[in-house]
């Protein structure tokens, strides 16, 4: 299946979950996820669409990497599947700045900005 074909599904599916989706263009550097997808409740997650069976080009996967280290959520999805996929797994964990590990709906509210570890997860 096409790329685009991949991604228009992904927008149509994100935004009929109530989420919103932008298109990425890192400024003077490659390898950016193709789309940011915003969904509520603070959880963010970055898509980098492929056609079916193929992979991210090495520059792609190193940046995915930097990212994935800072914790953010990057996911390569190739298949109508694995954009459903996307929606139907469980929150992502956070590294919280003060120190804990958050979860996006956790007891604080907003567990991507937790202000204390106290606040975090369990």
């Amino acid at each position: 299946m096409r790329e685009i074909v991949i991604e228009r599904y992904l927008v149509e599916l994100a935004r009929a979950k109530g989420g919103e989706v932008r298109k990425v263009r890192w400024v003077g550097r490659k390898g950016a996820p193709d789309r940011v997808v915003m969904m509520p409740g603070a959880q963010l997650i970055w898509v980098e669409t492929k056609a079916t069976g193929e992979q991210p080009e090495p520059h792609q996967a190193r940046e995915h990497e930097r990212m994935r280290r800072m914790g953010q959520r990057v996911e390569v999805v190739d298949s109508f599947a694995r954009v459903d996929a996307l929606f139907s797994s469980a929150p992502h964990p956070i590294q919280c700045g003060y120190g804990g590990v958050c979860l996006v709906g956790c007891r604080s509210g907003n567990g991507a900005y937790c202000k204390r570890e106290e606040e975090a997860c369990l």
